[in-house]
């Protein structure tokens, strides 16, 4: 589990970062995105929250900043997925290896 303050860094400091103008956010999306990511791999519901959060910030007025939060939803949602893949598989393996006690 994630701390609350961990958290409260992601919803009012890393998240609003997204608001920044194309040319400053450019150049530091990639390690905004790997923050992001780190937080969905410690706790997968958060992924949502930084997707409303993009949703929230989205860009309808730049298409290289919109283009920038599109490849970041498509990277966040194949985490997601691949997290839920993985916990999905464990999970099965798991069911697997009790059933060999039987």
């Amino acid at each position: 589990p994630i701390k609350q303050e961990y958290k409260n860094i992601l919803y009012n400091v890393l998240i609003p970062l997204h608001k920044s103008n194309s040319r400053k956010l450019h150049k530091f999306h990639e390690t905004l995105l790997a923050c992001c990511i780190q937080f969905i791999l410690k706790d997968l519901s958060i992924g949502l929250d930084i997707l409303t959060g993009l949703i929230k910030y989205w860009p309808f007025q730049s298409a290289a900043k919109s283009d920038m939060f599109l490849k970041e939803v498509v990277i966040i949602v194949n985490t997601m997925m691949t997290d839920i893949d993985t916990a999905q598989q464990q999970i099965e393996d798991n069911d697997d290896n009790d059933g060999d006690d039987e």
